[in-house]
């Protein structure tokens, strides 16, 4: 499932808050006031989920996205139709977002969150690839 908070000036689809310009000045907001944030769970890694995913959250304040499994375990990723971390930091970077938050981690990395958070800084900040290379 992707989602994204719609745009200062839109109108969302379904149950989704949307804000617009003049409602925002009523409530005392304004656009510089509010932030794109984009939402990314139960996913797999191909080439064409890489790039709606990217356009999804191109340039977003926040980018929240699944990283459930270590690269060395990406086979079992993709069986499970799920990211793992490094490819979670690599789409994070590749679509420009100012910040990342992980999360959706696989109870077997239960005392091991922090090696899922470091292989998404790494590859968010280009230190190792969507396959974990470095």
């Amino acid at each position: 499932m992707i989602r994204r908070s719609p745009r200062c000036g839109r109108s969302g689809a379904g149950r989704g808050r949307s804000w617009s310009r003049s409602a925002s000045s009523r409530r005392g907001l304004s656009s510089s006031d509010l932030q794109i944030f984009a939402y990314v769970v139960d996913t797999s890694y191909h080439a064409q989920n890489a790039a709606r995913i990217i356009d999804l959250s191109r340039e977003a304040d926040t980018l929240f996205i699944e990283a459930v499994f270590l690269d060395e375990d990406r086979e079992i990723a993709a069986q499970k139709h799920h990211l793992t971390a490094a490819q979670a930091g690599s789409l994070a970077r590749r679509a420009g977002v100012n910040r990342v938050v992980p999360f959706h981690f696989s109870p077997r990395y239960r005392d091991r969150e922090d090696r899922l958070r470091r292989e998404v800084e790494d590859a968010f900040v280009g230190r190792i690839g969507a396959d974990g290379g470095r």
